[in-house]
């Protein structure tokens, strides 16, 4: 998993060489959350910008197409706090939800089992993300 949180500004590129290299070499399955999806934006290509208003608190995710952790499931109620946002794919992203706020919130890479999602799947008050933690752990476990 690459998780939440925030990269040290003193550390930031060579940090990001690291995921770079990582996602490109890892075959097992991945799952980024919240900077984990900026950290792929930026490791494939896309574009990654400062909201005018940050998305705090729970959010319905809509998804425009089946994502793979969350089969069957139209919208979550899920937490998020970020005030950064993908705006583009960039190269090898699929995204598959929005919210009312950010457009890209759960991606996947187009050919590796890699997945990033913008929400915290892992707060569990008043959140159905959990599903999204429950079928990453299924992937891993196949």
């Amino acid at each position: 998993m690459v998780s939440g949180g925030f990269l040290p500004k003193e550390n930031y590129k060579k940090l990001l060489i690291w995921y770079k290299n990582f996602l490109d070499q890892v075959e097992k399955p991945v799952l980024g959350i919240c900077l984990g999806l900026r950290i792929f934006g930026y490791c494939y290509g896309a574009r990654v910008r400062k909201m005018e208003e940050e998305e705090n608190g729970v959010t319905t995710i809509f998804f425009h197409k089946e994502y793979p952790l969350a089969p069957g499931k139209k919208e979550l109620k899920v937490y998020e706090t970020h005030l950064y946002e993908l705006i583009s794919t960039g190269n090898n992203l699929i995204n598959y939800g929005s919210s009312a706020k950010c457009k890209i919130q759960a991606v996947k890479h187009v050919f590796k089992p890699q997945y990033a999602v913008q929400f915290h799947p892992e707060i569990y008050e008043n959140n159905e993300g959990l599903i999204i933690i429950k079928n990453f752990i299924s992937l891993c476990l196949a």
